[in-house]
């Protein structure tokens, strides 16, 4: 810190005629040697009197508070000021009265021990917080849990009585306040089990009793048209990251996927996996960086086909460009394919279903989706059940 930044000493200051020039002159030395003063100068001992070995901490203390206070706090006894000092041609003005702090903000402690142990320290106020934005300033999901489906409910109630008592309006809403349960896990309440009406209109209750440790993104499927259509209109979170996604996808496809938000359109694209899929990986992605700024950032995250493309832009396995680039050649492929290919579902091991594949010319192994479990894939006119199945 430079010196013009020290608004205040907090001094040994042990009031003796040896001791007390002598710490003046090193800090003349440092802050200069004339005035006029700007730096307050004082000590806790005419206070408290001298603590001996808890000396520098009461100084250390003291300034703290002071500058927490923005006070510059008066020094007892401070009236006589000794000759030897010096202190009218100084930087230093000796504190006989408290006033705000209106000097430089930081400050200095300086604690030195009769056997050599000498220290000073430079304190100064905390770094201002930035303002913490407010992302709920909508109605929200309110959560009351409880080991029972009994203490579950207690606790919603209490919730109630407060937001009464407080005179505070609590809703547990989808629209039009009316909730929908949501059950996860084990779930021990019955579906729209109301909470005390009292203060929460609309509150539902249930219970939860699994894990929310980790997040599972789906493949395709399940989309429809408008689909994630609030979400883009009401969260600027969600909004942004699936306008980044779109403007990256619309430069390898070629179309413009936040046309999935228009619940009229009746163009029939929705069933176009060139523009569905990449639409709902949009999406998918949007929803788990919303989720992320509410602070729920999961502690693992699995993907299902297309949701392996999520998983890896989020996790940062892959960066959000050679994502979008994956999806856009994966769906591209896919819809040259359409019509053509076929897959379909075998009661064998992967094992029986090797030896069989050499002999099915055309047709490949897709997936093994258990042990007596298996899907293959090829030619439309290759995937009928062969009669050595």
């Amino acid at each position: 810190a430079d010196p013009s930044d020290i608004g205040l000493i907090e001094a040994h200051g042990t009031a003796t005629r040896l001791g007390d020039p002598i710490e003046i002159a090193a800090l003349r030395a440092v802050f200069g040697r004339g005035g006029p003063p700007w730096c307050g100068l004082g000590s806790v001992k005419g206070n408290i009197g001298h603590t001996n070995s808890a000396a520098g901490i009461a100084s250390f203390a003291k300034t703290v508070l002071a500058i927490h206070h923005r006070t510059l706090p008066m020094s007892l006894g401070s009236d006589a000021v000794a000759q030897e000092l010096r202190l009218s041609d100084s930087p230093f003005e000796l504190l006989g009265k408290t006033r705000d702090w209106d000097t430089a903000p930081l400050a200095g402690v300086s604690s030195f021990g009769i056997g050599g142990t000498n220290a000073h320290v430079v304190l100064g106020p905390a770094p201002g917080k930035p303002p913490r934005p407010n992302v709920f300033e909508r109605p929200v999901l309110l959560i009351s849990s409880g080991a029972t489906t009994d203490g579950a409910r207690a606790t919603a109630d209490a919730i109630a009585d407060f937001a009464q008592e407080r005179r505070r309006s609590i809703w547990h809403t989808r629209s039009q306040r009316v909730a929908r349960p949501c059950h996860i896990g084990r779930c021990g309440a019955r579906p729209g089990c109301s909470a005390r009406a009292s203060g929460i209109p609309g509150a539902r209750l249930g219970a939860h009793t699994g894990s929310l440790g980790d997040l599972r993104v789906s493949g395709r499927g399940g989309h429809y048209r408008g689909m994630g259509a609030d979400l883009y209109r009401d969260e600027p979170v969600f909004r942004a990251a699936v306008d980044e996604i779109a403007d990256l996808l619309f430069l390898r496809i070629g179309v413009d996927i936040r046309d999935i938000f228009d619940r009229n359109d009746t163009s029939g694209r929705i069933r176009d996996v060139a523009f569905a899929v990449p639409a709902l990986f949009a999406i998918s992605l949007g929803t788990a960086r919303l989720l992320q700024s509410w602070g729920l950032t999961p502690t693992a995250l699995l993907g299902h086909s297309l949701g392996e493309c999520t998983a890896a832009a989020f996790t940062g396995a892959l960066t959000l460009d050679d994502a979008c680039t994956l999806v856009a050649a994966r769906c591209t492929a896919a819809a040259q394919s359409a019509g053509v290919g076929g897959m379909m579902s075998v009661a064998l091991s992967e094992h029986e279903l090797r030896g069989i594949l050499p002999d099915l010319p055309g047709i490949d192994l897709a997936a093994v989706n258990g042990p007596n479990s298996c899907v293959i894939a090829g030619a439309m006119t290759h995937c009928t059940p062969p009669t050595s199945f």
